[in-house]
């Protein structure tokens, strides 16, 4: 050993000296950041190791080797470091104590906003696709606007991004309210279109006057698919205004 220098060697286990120890975790949100379709979400893990010691009387410093953790920022004071990991050191007084030991860990994931691909365009049209089938896939639709208000209600109310993230959340429930609207205008299409059908085959089972009856309530059906036609095509476009505001927001 070189003059003045200090270690720690191992020879005997002291069983007056009892040690439980327990770990646990927590994480929380603590950034946000708005990209187009994305939301980042920096994220602090803060992992703890308790250790629980009765010395039964006895009086003196505990010395502790605690393991590193990668990519962890320990927050407790450290004495030493070197092969035996991070030394930190504690005086007992012959009373039982519990110490903690915490590291801060930075991390982060992403959550969408809206549903990568072509389905972020406004040139989707609910002609070409099964609208109820996707609704987990289109913006507004179960899932992105549920995890992000459960980040919001998690988020410190200083953290920053969080203004970003509320008005992006309301976005999100304006654009699920425009997109039931429209779906619910789509089934009444679905509807009117059926009764479209029976109409037109009513004028081809049908002769004499009661073939022109049927021409009138074909006629009627028929405005009345052209109208719920319409009404579906305004609902639907403008949920994609809206997408459109949601897509394109970052902060």
């Amino acid at each position: 050993m070189a003059p003045g220098e200090a270690r720690i060697i191992a020879f005997a286990s002291d069983r007056d000296v009892l040690l439980a120890t327990t770990q646990s975790s927590t994480e929380q949100a603590a950034t946000v950041t708005l990209q187009r379709g994305l939301v980042l979400i920096g994220t602090r893990r803060r992992e703890e190791t308790a250790l629980a010691v009765d010395p039964h009387g006895s009086h003196g410093t505990l010395v502790l080797d605690l393991p590193r953790r990668p990519g962890a920022t320990p927050q407790s004071a450290v004495v030493a470091e070197g092969d035996f990991g991070l030394r930190t050191e504690a005086m007992l007084d012959g009373s039982a104590m519990t110490m903690r030991f915490a590291w801060l860990r930075e991390g982060g994931r992403r959550c969408r906003s809206g549903m990568p691909g072509s389905a972020t365009r406004c040139s989707l049209r609910w002609r070409d696709i099964d609208v109820e089938g996707s609704l987990r896939r289109l913006p507004g639709g179960p899932g992105s606007l549920e995890t992000l208000q459960a980040v919001l209600e998690r988020l410190p109310e200083a953290a920053p991004g969080r203004a970003a993230l509320a008005g992006l959340v309301a976005e999100l429930a304006e654009t699920r309210r425009l997109l039931d609207a429209a779906r619910g205008a789509i089934r009444t299409y679905a509807i009117t279109d059926a009764m479209l059908g029976r109409a037109r085959a009513a004028v081809e089972d049908r002769s004499g006057p009661a073939r022109e009856e049927a021409r009138k309530r074909l006629n009627a059906a028929s405005q009345a698919a052209e109208r719920a036609g319409a009404a579906a095509e305004t609902a639907w476009e403008a949920w994609q205004r809206a997408v459109q505001a949601v897509l394109t927001r970052t902060g």
